[in-house]
């Protein structure tokens, strides 16, 4: 992640609807401005049972936001199913839990840089989080 920082910093100021609402731009330029640390997508099994495990090493699993950010593009056919994947990416607005807001505005769009594919055109929180009610 850390050969991505500068690209994100910037991406982020020259897509100024990217993250919204502004708050949370700012909150996610705030956790920009420390050094960006690399992010090891495995854990050792010992530690974490249930995660899946890597194909290469049966003693470590995937890191859990590591399997589950993918899962927003393999599941519209990224990488086997070209033509869905193009009616479906990029989306226009990845809805989110705020709890997990750095997560989706940090790990998610270098992950998709280093994978060469289109960023999301704006990412913003529901306003009560993944339980909120419909009112």
């Amino acid at each position: 992640m850390s050969a991505y920082q500068e690209w994100l910093i910037k991406y982020i100021q020259e897509h100024p609807k990217f993250i919204q609402p502004d708050y949370r731009r700012n909150e996610t330029l705030g956790f920009l401005r420390k050094p960006l640390n690399d992010l090891c997508i495995s854990r050792p099994k010992s530690r974490l049972e249930w995660g899946i495990p890597l194909p290469f090493d049966p003693d470590f699993v995937t890191y859990v936001w590591f399997d589950a950010l993918l899962n927003y593009v393999s599941a519209v056919g990224c990488f086997y199913d070209d033509a869905k994947f193009k009616k479906w990416w990029p989306v226009s607005c990845h809805l989110i839990g705020k709890d997990i807001h750095i997560n989706h505005t940090v790990y998610w769009p270098t992950m998709l840089k280093a994978l060469k594919i289109e960023m999301p055109k704006q990412f913003s929180p529901m306003a009560g989080g993944l339980s909120a009610k419909p009112k």
